[in-house]
């Protein structure tokens, strides 16, 4: 593990492509409320992801302030945060909704000499779409580049999730029976191929002329086909 107190520079930074620069950007505006990299030093943009640096310990010294489980809690959601909110936009160019579609919540359970327990889950309905056991201590990045692909990597995998529980959901076809008066009048939505069969054992003043035994259990019906 190389340890250096400038890991992260603008040569590193002008070498991503422009997918890797909206995940850095996401990292730094989680950790310090701005993306507005250009002109920056070397110091300057590696103060800004100093708390990802790699250290000796679970996070570098200069950032635990009184409370050390807090700082691995940041460091964790850095990378976690910003997956979730990049899922969430590329989710919505598929056409899903928040809340309607999908809900996020990151959980983080940290343990100072053990792997914490990290996780994306959904709370308006029973599903976990992301779930890691990371030790603080080997959760650092040498580069930016390394950053963008931990966070990108992240974001796949809920993105993936998300559209295997709701795609199946969404391709769902319905099939309308309308009906009036007691009697169906039509069906809507039949795929091509299949005949429905309505099957009505109401009989008691129906000319016999129209009666048919049922398929199911050979009793007298009325049988209409859509």
């Amino acid at each position: 593990m190389q340890i250096t107190e400038i890991p992260y520079t603008q040569e590193q930074y002008q070498k991503l492509n422009e997918q890797q620069r909206t995940a850095v950007d996401a990292v730094a505006e989680y950790l310090n409320g701005s993306t507005a990299f250009e002109g920056l030093s070397d110091e300057q943009l590696s103060e800004i992801f100093g708390i990802l640096k790699p250290c000796q310990g679970s996070v570098p010294v200069e950032y635990i302030d009184e409370d050390v489980f807090s700082a691995m809690r940041k460091k964790f959601c850095a990378i976690y945060q910003a997956a979730i909110d990049l899922a969430a936009q590329a989710l919505a160019l598929n056409g899903l909704q928040p809340f309607r579609n999908f809900s996020f919540a990151l959980i983080v359970d940290v343990r100072r000499d053990d792997a914490s327990d990290i996780a994306v889950v959904d709370y308006h309905r029973p599903g976990c779409y992301l779930y890691q056991a990371l030790n603080a201590w080997d959760f650092h990045f040498g580069t930016l580049a390394q950053i963008t692909s931990a966070v990108l990597r992240a974001q796949d995998r809920l993105v993936q999730q998300v559209l295997a529980l709701v795609k199946p959901e969404q391709s769902k076809q319905s099939i309308y029976v309308r009906v009036q008066g007691g009697l169906v009048q039509d069906i809507i939505g039949i795929p091509p191929g299949i005949e429905v069969l309505v099957l009505d054992y109401d009989i008691e003043d129906v000319e016999p002329e129209r009666l048919q035994l049922s398929p199911l259990d050979q009793e007298a019906c009325c049988i209409s086909r859509f």
